[in-house]
């Protein structure tokens, strides 16, 4: 074979040679034949279309033509040397890799049977190995071995993480004692929390309960890492206070069994906001667990009894703010909600149970505070007597063996406890001493009633405020009680209660709840006086139109109604101006009815 060089010079002559040729043509003949064509027509018949050039001949003469993979001169070369590798070893790296080996984990180029792929544990050694070092596995954390204040039960379903403290018996949260718990009024909480079902609950039996979990999400990905638990000893007349930690996801049942067994022994559920977060999420949990939902005792959501009693008072109604504004204690060092879920992952990740302490602590002041409240708001107000008592307002009625004819005034009859109840406003006032609670030593003994206690020693001082039910609020807050138990029915209550709150300077706010149930009670004469009285303190649209209302249909003064009109309400310009024509009609057809005054004849 020659060179390639040696053929390009031979086609570069060929073409002077075709350059030097002229075409030449005849008239009714067919085109002359070109130079190069005439010599390949000399030379014999022509080839196939592939060679008609002269690279083609001279290539054809030297031997067969190679296949298209190798037209070039390195295809040759490398066709000339062997046969030519497959489509893995095309490169030379590919080529030598192929003289080494089969690579791992890749089939043989020779057909030869892949070997098998690494494990995870193989990729897991090679990767410690490139990096020089691994590190041992670490144990699983132990909260009952760290500095967290749990211990471990051993239960048929794995271990449960534990930790139960006994509250003391003078134990309170700011001012609030944890003991009036105890002695709440279920027929107070079923009124301020407009459920019928709590009024038949024995607060004994309450459990309180509050979580801790991953999220604030919900659903199936939330998981409960911290339930905390509360309840009533009755052997011991304390309370009790029971944290269940997850030490690892995964072993949940033995904390959702001890739970259910809780609440099988629980009369209601007292939570804050449980309503809408923790209850259904520990029922979710239930449910992923494959273990059947408990049946659940009637709830109590102190979250909606907090926004009706305090909305007036305070911007925001979340447990801290109400421990902090209701119950006077700040708390020092919590952890924030949005840091909870980091600490758990950080004890997840490194088994550092120091992370916890700070959701521990916040968990327990929430159950804590939640007693404290259930107290606060369960007060009884006035006297309720088992058999005579009025269950729809809770206040004493005299009993028909005592009771005074029907023609003389009801007389005052004194409580069996030593109190006189004001059957007109249902306020309790002192008489005789009665024993009280020490909330020291848990004995009783004399005190004073229809004072408040004074929290420190267990004795009422110098007060204005009737015992029961109010005692620790704010008279803005006695007036959310009030418009809480009218909207409950309860109107005999709710009157005593803004009556109270109005003289504890509930100012325009309680005067306008007083005057709405005195209207709702049918007293007209005592609602007018309290509207009146808030149109001299403030300019209120609304109460103008009440006014004007209560003058038309109930007191028949059409001029007043008219004059109260003219001061603006907040009815439509259409609306304001039928009631006006209407008023000035009726003010005509009275004045037209009212008969002249008759002359008397003269005297002879």
């Amino acid at each position: 074979m020659r060179s390639l060089r040696q053929k390009l010079a031979d086609l570069s002559s060929t073409g002077a040679g075709l350059r030097r040729d002229p075409v030449r043509t005849t008239t009714g003949s067919r085109p002359a034949i070109p130079a190069m064509d005439r010599r390949l027509a000399a030379d014999g018949p022509a080839p196939d279309h592939e060679a008609e050039n002269d690279m083609d001949r001279r290539l054809a003469a030297d031997g067969p033509a190679p296949d298209h993979e190798a037209e070039s001169d390195m295809d040759r070369r490398l066709a000339a040397d062997g046969p030519a590798q497959d489509d893995e070893a095309e490169s030379d790296m590919d080529r030598r890799l192929a003289a080494d080996g089969p690579a791992p984990g890749r089939r043989d180029p020779r057909g030869a049977a892949a070997t098998s792929k690494p494990s995870l544990e193989e990729l897991r050694a090679r990767i410690a190995a490139l990096v020089g070092h691994r590190d041992p596995p670490r144990p699983r954390p132990d909260p009952s071995a760290g500095e967290l204040p749990f211990f471990v039960e051993r239960t048929a379903s794995g271990p449960l993480y534990v930790r139960r403290v006994r509250a003391a018996p003078a134990g309170r949260v700011g001012r609030a004692p944890l003991v009036a718990a105890r002695d709440a009024d279920p027929v107070t909480l079923g009124l301020l929390a407009l459920d019928p079902a709590l009024s038949t609950c024995d607060p004994r039996r309450a459990l309180y309960l509050d979580t801790e979990t991953t999220g604030l999400a919900g659903g199936t990905g939330t998981v409960a890492f911290l339930v905390g638990l509360a309840f009533f000893d009755e052997a011991h007349q304390t309370f009790v206070l029971e944290q269940l930690l997850l030490r690892r996801l995964g072993e949940e049942a033995p904390i959702l069994e001890l739970l259910e067994r809780r609440l099988a022994d629980a009369s209601m559920i007292v939570t804050y906001n449980g309503k809408s977060f923790d209850v259904p999420l520990l029922r979710t949990r239930f449910v992923m667990n494959r273990m059947k939902r408990p049946a659940e005792p009637p709830h109590l959501d102190l979250l909606h009894v907090a926004r009706r009693v305090h909305r007036h008072r305070l911007t925001t109604c979340t447990l801290s703010s109400i421990e902090s504004e209701v119950l006077g204690r700040e708390r020092v060092g919590d952890i924030s909600g949005m840091d909870i879920v980091e600490a758990y992952a950080h004890f997840l990740r490194t088994g550092d149970d120091g992370a916890l302490h700070g959701v521990v602590t916040h968990n327990e002041h929430d159950v804590l505070a939640m007693v404290a409240l259930l107290g606060l708001y369960g007060e009884p107000f006035g006297t309720l007597d088992p058999v005579e008592g009025d269950i729809g307002t809770g206040l004493r009625r005299p009993s028909p063996a005592s009771a005074a004819p029907e023609s003389e005034p009801p007389v005052r009859q004194p409580a069996p406890s030593g109190l006189e109840v004001d059957f007109d406003t249902g306020v309790r006032r002192a008489s005789t001493p009665r024993l009280d609670a020490d909330f020291d030593t848990g004995v009783r003994r004399a005190v004073t009633v229809g004072l408040d206690v004074d929290f420190d020693t267990g004795v009422r001082p110098t007060a204005n405020r009737p015992c029961g039910l109010g005692a620790g609020l704010a008279a803005a807050d006695l007036a959310g009680v009030a418009r809480t138990l009218q909207r409950a029915g309860a109107l005999s209550r709710a009157g005593a209660l803004a009556g109270e709150a109005v003289r504890a300077g509930g100012g325009v706010l309680a005067r306008r709840v007083s005057a709405d149930i005195h209207r709702a009670r049918g007293d007209t004469a005592a609602a007018l006086r309290e509207y009146e009285a808030i149109l001299v303190e403030v300019s209120d649209p609304e109460v103008r139109l009440v006014l004007a209302k209560l003058y038309e249909h109930r007191e028949r003064a059409f001029e007043r109604a008219l004059a109260v009109l003219e001061g603006g309400t907040t009815e439509t310009d259409e609306a304001t101006t039928r009631r006006r024509a209407r008023l000035e009609r009726k003010v005509a057809s009275a004045s037209s009815r009212r008969p002249a005054k008759a002359r008397r004849p003269a005297k002879p």
